[in-house]
C-alpha cells in the first residue's frame, strides 16, 4: 500500500471519526430482522477497498447463515484504486457471498445513492434481487467524468442518471421517499 498519502489520508478520515467506507448492522423491516451494510461516501468517495469489502462479505455470510435478507445501501465511486488488487479481488469475494445468500434462498434488495459506479456497480450492486436508486443519482459503470476523459466528450445530460438507468431497465425502481 504504498500509493503516495494513502496510509495518511486513511489515518486522517479515522481519526476525524469515521472508520471505514462501509458500516454495516441488523436492523428491522416491518419488524422482520434484515443484515444492513451501507456505503459512506465521505470515507474515500465510498471506494471498496480490503476492509469494506471483508465487511460486505461477512455481512451476507451471516445473512446467509441466519436466513435473513441484506439490504444494500450504496453512495460509491467503485473499488479503492489505491490497494490495487487488495481492492479489486474484494469484488469477486462479495459476489461470492452473494451467491451464499442466493443459495439460501435469501432476497439481497439495494438502494442506489449518489453516486453508484465502478466495481461495486459492475458486481454486489448489480446483482441485487431489486434494485432502486434516489432521484438524480449518478449510476453507471464508468462515470460521466470518466467517460469524457476516455472519449474526449462528455456524455449526453441523460447519461448516468437514475432515471435513465430505471428507463433502460438497470434499476426497477425510483425511490423518492425522504
Amino acid at each position: 500500500l504504498d500509493y503516495l498519502g494513502y496510509l495518511e489520508a486513511v489515518a486522517r478520515l479515522r481519526s476525524a471519526g469515521h472508520d471505514e467506507s462501509v458500516v454495516r448492522g441488523r436492523g428491522t423491516i416491518n419488524g422482520r430482522a434484515v443484515e444492513v451494510a451501507a456505503f459512506e461516501f465521505s470515507f474515500m468517495g465510498g471506494s471498496m477497498g480490503e476492509v469494506a469489502g471483508e465487511r460486505l462479505a461477512r455481512g451476507l455470510e451471516r445473512a446467509a447463515q441466519e436466513g435473513l435478507p441484506f439490504v444494500l445501501l450504496t453512495a460509491t465511486g467503485g473499488a479503492r484504486m489505491q490497494e490495487g488488487m487488495r481492492a479489486l479481488v474484494q469484488m469477486s469475494k462479495v459476489v461470492a457471498a452473494r451467491l451464499d445468500l442466493a443459495a439460501a434462498h435469501q432476497p439481497l434488495v439495494a438502494l442506489f445513492g449518489d453516486p453508484t459506479t465502478g466495481g461495486v456497480l459492475a458486481s454486489i450492486a448489480g446483482l441485487a434481487d431489486f434494485t432502486a436508486a434516489r432521484p438524480d443519482a449518478t449510476v453507471g459503470f464508468a462515470g460521466p467524468r470518466i467517460v469524457q476523459r476516455v472519449t474526449g466528450a462528455p456524455p449526453s445530460e441523460r447519461s448516468h442518471t437514475s432515471d435513465s438507468a430505471f428507463t433502460h431497465g438497470l434499476v426497477d425502481a425510483i425511490d423518492d421517499a425522504d
